[in-house]
Order: structure tokens, then C-alpha cells, then sequence
């Protein structure tokens, strides 16, 4: 909820779809989805820009910003279970995410504009840092064909159709660089 008094969140329909909805004065409007069934609101400013997550029409989750009556594809911002929760009225958010194989949420704060404007393709994770944590997401991957996989298409930085050497350098060159 904001300061505006408008609350954010989805709503179940009777198919099980659950889209994003937003209520404004008692009045429930259906945000959409990015194609597929599923979307949440997570959060919303004054300025009225919400974030939240939402499945695309292959079943893949992805974050979104919905301004201005459209409802934007971030993407997947990095690591498993990447979830956007929240948004400040300076465009920050709050991320919570989970590396691959681990049981443990971490939450991060990120400037939007940065993302939307700027990423980083050396910062695989998503943390808005190039650290060993892309190192080892990318050495993981090291000697596999990019597929529709989406950490091996991150991992994949020069486009080649392989995780090699060259994709781990170009991290390296990054490395300590904060976004």
C-alpha cells in the first residue's frame, strides 16, 4: 500500500488465474500478466509504479515494473526465485533471491533505473556487483553449450554459444565493479 491508499496484490479467479490487480477507491483493476497465468504485486509508490513478478507465456517467471498503464518485462534479474518486494519513490528496490542449490534468501537493494537503463551482463547473480559468486555461476556452467537455460545464456557474455575461458575473463575484468 502507499501513501495514496492504493493497494496492490492478485486476485484469484475461478480458473485459477491469478493476475495482478491493483485497488484504487473500492475498485479492483486487473494489471495482466506477461502471458502467462500467474501475476503479484509486490509493491507499489506514490508515483503509482508497481513491481512484482509474473510468468510469461513459456512458464518462466520474470519481474516486471507496470508505469503508465503497461505492465513491463524486467526479466529474470538473476539468481533462483528472484522476486522484486518492493519499491521506494526514488525507484529503489528490494530483491530477494536464491543462488542455485541453496535453501537460503538473500534480499539486496538496487536502483531500478540502473537495471532498466544499464545492465550489467558480467553481474550474472543479479547482486548489482561483479564478485566471485559470477565467477563460480559461471564456471559451473564452464564447457556447456548456452541453451535456453537461463544461467547458461548469462554465462554465455560473448555470445559464442559456449561457456569458456573467455566468458570467466570477462567477469574477471569486472570483478569488484559495483553497479
Amino acid at each position: 500500500m502507499n501513501n495514496k491508499v492504493e493497494i496492490v496484490g492478485f486476485a484469484e479467479d475461478l480458473f485459477l488465474e491469478k493476475p495482478t490487480v491493483l485497488c484504487q477507491n473500492g475498485i479492483m483493476t486487473d494489471l495482466g500478466t506477461l502471458g502467462g497465468k500467474y501475476s503479484d504485486a509486490t509493491g507499489i509508490n506514490d508515483k503509482g509504479q508497481i513491481v512484482g513478478c509474473a510468468t510469461t507465456s513459456d512458464g518462466n517467471s520474470h519481474a516486471f515494473l507496470w508505469q503508465n498503464g503497461v505492465m513491463n518485462d524486467i526479466g529474470n534479474l538473476g539468481p533462483d526465485a528472484s522476486r522484486i518486494k518492493a519499491i521506494n519513490n526514488n525507484g529503489q528496490i528490494v530483491r530477494c533471491f536464491r543462488f542455485p542449490n541453496e535453501e537460503v534468501n538473500h534480499a539486496c537493494l538496487c536502483d531500478l533505473s540502473k537495471i532498466l537503463e544499464n545492465p550489467a551482463p558480467e553481474d550474472i547473480n543479479g547482486d548489482m556487483v561483479v564478485n566471485v559468486k559470477d565467477v563460480i555461476l559461471a564456471a559451473t556452467h564452464f564447457n556447456t553449450i548456452s541453451s535456453g537455460n537461463n544461467y547458461d545464456i548469462k554465462c554465455d557474455l560473448n555470445d559464442d554459444g559456449y561457456i569458456n575461458m573467455i566468458d570467466i575473463m570477462m567477469i574477471v575484468e569486472k570483478f569488484n565493479h559495483t553497479y
